[in-house]
C-alpha cells in the first residue's frame, strides 16, 4: 500500500486470491492477516491506496473494493458485470487509475474502456469505449498489452503489437 502499512499479494495458480500482510514500518517484517478469494482475478491498487480493482477475465466482471486504511481489509463498493449490461468490462486484462483519481481505464483483448471515478466513494460510471476496427490494422486488433497515465492525468499511453509483432 502507498502508506507502507500493508502488502497485498495475488495468490493461487490462476490468481484469484488476495493475501493481506501487515508490514512493520521499522523492521519491514510481514505478518499474515487474511486471504480472500475473488475468482480468477488480477488486482490493482489505486495510487491513493483507497481502492482496489479485482478483475475477473473469465466472468467479465470488475469488483471495486474500498480499502480500510487501518485494518488493511477490503469491502465491496461496486460490481460491474457484462451480463448486467455494463460496457467495457468483458475480458479485462489491466486496470489503471489516473493520478488525479478521477478516471479509470480498462483494457481487454480488443477494447479500451474509460470510466469516471467518484473520488469520495470509488464508484465507477462508464464514460466511453474504443473498440478495434476490423481490418484497420490498429493496435486494438492485436490486443493491448499495457498502459500508463501521464503524471498530470492528461494523457493515456497504451501499448499494443504492430503487424510485425513489435510493440507499438
Amino acid at each position: 500500500s502507498p502508506d507502507g502499512a500493508f502488502v497485498y499479494v495475488r495468490g493461487g495458480y490462476y490468481g484469484g486470491t488476495l493475501n493481506t500482510y501487515a508490514r512493520d514500518g521499522v523492521t519491514g517484517d510481514l505478518t499474515y492477516l487474511r486471504r480472500r478469494s475473488y475468482g480468477d482475478s488480477t488486482f490493482t491498487l489505486s495510487p491513493d491506496g483507497l481502492t482496489m480493482y479485482a478483475t475477473s477475465y473469465d466472468d467479465d466482471r470488475v469488483d471495486v473494493l474500498a480499502r480500510d486504511v487501518i485494518a488493511g481489509s477490503m469491502s465491496y463498493v461496486q460490481t460491474l458485470l457484462t451480463s448486467d449490461g455494463v460496457e467495457g468490462v468483458n475480458n479485462v486484462r489491466k486496470v489503471v487509475q489516473s493520478p488525479d483519481g478521477l478516471s479509470v481505464y480498462m483494457i481487454s483483448s480488443d477494447q479500451l474502456a474509460v470510466f469516471d471515478r467518484d473520488p469520495s466513494t470509488g464508484l465507477l460510471t462508464f464514460r466511453s469505449m474504443m473498440l478495434h476496427d476490423a481490418g484497420a490494422g490498429d493496435a486494438l486488433e492485436r490486443g493491448l498489452h499495457g498502459m500508463v497515465v501521464s503524471s498530470d492525468s492528461q494523457f493515456l499511453y497504451a501499448v499494443g503489437k504492430s503487424q510485425d509483432g513489435e510493440l507499438a
